[in-house]
């Protein structure tokens, strides 16, 4: 769950203060949401800002002592409904006028899976949408704010049949799921494949799920005629994205870099050429350098070809980690979110385990 930090319903603090504001540039300024634990199109948000990844922060605005038709909050909201949303100096309310505005702004990368820009699939989200503002919304209203404020102990029979058959046609009108785009990306990789590991931890970082497709180097099985249909090369990891497909580890990173996370590339990948140039040559010395230092231990390890490190191979692999020291100097990474919950991170001791098992393995698929 994404951090939502809570505020008092003290409604003399709906303007925050200067210890908060300061609190808040410290956030970088998350988006402020007028808010009540009981309200449905509120919660809607929450869960919606939960699901892109993005932070809020609560106000909340008490209904039963009217706290959203004091001068305080029409002042923010002149229409004195909630939810209602700041962000900076731009209010704006609605719940499904929120979100649209939340996924553009803070979530580029997931709009064509959230709200796709074919029309007609569109058009299915916004059907969804306003069926739930001017048919079930309505209905739900009847029932709720009568009991909020105490006027109904009871739900009349006549209510929860309309509430009822707002369900079946929410089923209706939701059949197209299709549309949104639950299709994570397959990558094929190996638990002890420091390549592949690096296009997960990187999807962790930009927060983007994958479908791991294992496979057992130890059996063959990346030359397996099924493999080879889809990567002909025969080497892990490989990504596929729907009909494309596409191999090598840093290839893979620029490609979800630029296809789903499209709002961090300056911060990972920067326009400036003298500085992007620098990332390239990291990139290019793990792979033409590191990696097949690297390989020359790995490889026989997994195999069982050798039990003890060759000296000069240590040596080999202790002057390639002085040399990337020198050059994570040149480029100084931005700060990265770690471990989102979205890809586990990967660890020594799972590598470790992850060439045990290999080394067991005698038959594609055995245990």
């Amino acid at each position: 769950m994404t951090a939502v930090r809570m505020a008092t319903s003290d409604i003399n603090e709906l303007t925050p203060n200067k210890d908060e504001a300061e609190t808040l540039m410290i956030n970088k300024m998350a988006p402020i949401l007028y808010s009540m634990d009981a309200s449905s199109p509120a919660n809607a948000v929450r869960m919606f800002a939960d699901i892109i990844g993005l932070d809020l922060e609560l106000k909340h605005i008490d209904l039963t002592v009217a706290e959203q038709k004091l001068p305080e909050f029409l002042k923010i909201n002149p229409i004195g409904s909630i939810p209602a949303l700041k962000d900076g100096d731009f209010i704006v309310s609605d719940s499904h006028v929120i979100m649209k505005y939340l996924l553009l702004k803070y979530a580029a990368h997931q709009v064509e899976s959230l709200y796709p820009s074919n029309l007609q699939t569109r058009a299915l989200v916004d059907q969804a949408m306003y069926f739930n503002t001017g048919v079930y919304f309505i209905k739900l209203k009847g029932v709720t704010i009568p009991s909020l404020f105490g006027d109904c102990t009871e739900t009349p029979e006549k209510s929860k049949k309309d509430i009822n058959d707002c369900y079946k046609q929410t089923v209706l009108i939701t059949q197209p799921a299709c549309y949104i785009n639950k299709m994570a990306p397959i990558l094929y990789s190996m638990d002890a494949s420091p390549p592949a590991n690096a296009v997960r931890m990187f999807a962790d970082i930009i927060g983007l799920d994958l479908e791991l497709k294992q496979l057992d180097i130890t059996v063959a099985e990346h030359k397996s005629p099924e493999y080879l249909k889809i990567n002909p090369i025969g080497s892990i990891p490989a990504l596929k994205d729907g009909d494309f497909v596409v191999s090598d580890s840093h290839v893979i990173m620029k490609y979800l870099l630029s296809k789903y996370a499209a709002n961090q590339v300056e911060s990972l990948y920067p326009s400036d050429l003298q500085t992007r140039a620098l990332v390239d040559q990291a990139m290019y010395f793990n792979t033409g350098v590191y990696f097949i230092r690297l390989k020359e231990v790995t490889i026989p390890s997994l195999f069982g070809e050798c039990t003890e490190t060759p000296e000069k191979s240590k040596k080999d692999i202790n002057d390639c980690y002085k040399d990337l020291a020198v050059k994570k100097k040149e480029v100084q990474p931005p700060d990265l979110p770690r471990n989102k919950g979205r890809v586990p991170p990967v660890t020594s001791a799972e590598v470790q385990t992850a060439l045990r098992r290999s080394r067991n393995r005698k038959v594609i698929g055995a245990d």
